[in-house]
């Protein structure tokens, strides 16, 4: 291997509700674990150098792609990973779509690609967290609620073996450790 991508740490992975669903009279918060364009920048300049890496933007059938490149010593080449991006979002568009072209050319060359394994996060949530909107009805967490990873740690092939997430005043809300199969 030429060069090795570290692995994220806690403090690089932040963490999003997803969804909140209602059954049974509960209401229930899915998670999604993700990394911003910055801890990509940082890796990249800590891998390949400051000078070391590019990236560049252009649009391709009306949709914004990015390419990022990083200096190869061994092959003296440049090598370069390229995705779209999408943007969900009309208001900041552009610079949405810059972002996230950007953030998924790096998962092309290895920056945070464990998080694709990534267990289901899911679990209730308190009567305080969230609220009701509208005749709707539609549930929606709080503002305030906020929820970061509290401990990470990945197997011998780069997939997520141990996670637990807390809340902001640190209580643990979710766990997961990866069952190991017993040998015989």
């Amino acid at each position: 291997m030429e060069v090795e991508i570290p692995k994220l740490t806690r403090d690089d992975i932040e963490v999003r509700v997803k969804r909140v669903t209602q059954a049974n009279g509960n209401v229930y918060a899915t998670l999604v674990l993700y990394k911003n364009a910055r801890i990509d920048m940082n890796i990249l300049d800590k891998v390949f150098g400051t000078f070391g890496w590019m990236r560049r933007h252009e649009v391709l059938d009306g949709k914004l792609f990015c390419t990022v490149s990083v200096w190869s010593q061994t092959r003296q080449m440049w090598i370069h990973k390229q995705d779209v991006g999408i943007s969900e979002n009309d208001i900041q568009s552009q610079k949405t779509e810059a972002s996230d072209s950007f953030k998924r050319a790096c998962v092309n060359l290895g920056i945070g690609r464990e998080l694709y394994t990534a267990p289901n996060i899911f679990f209730k949530l308190n009567s305080t967290e969230f609220f009701e909107k509208g005749q709707g009805g539609k549930i929606t967490c709080k503002s305030t609620l906020k929820f970061s990873v509290g401990h990470i740690a990945y197997d011998d092939n780069g997939r997520i073996s141990e996670l637990i997430i807390i809340d902001k005043d640190n209580n643990i809300r979710f766990k997961y450790k990866k069952e190991t199969k017993n040998a015989r």
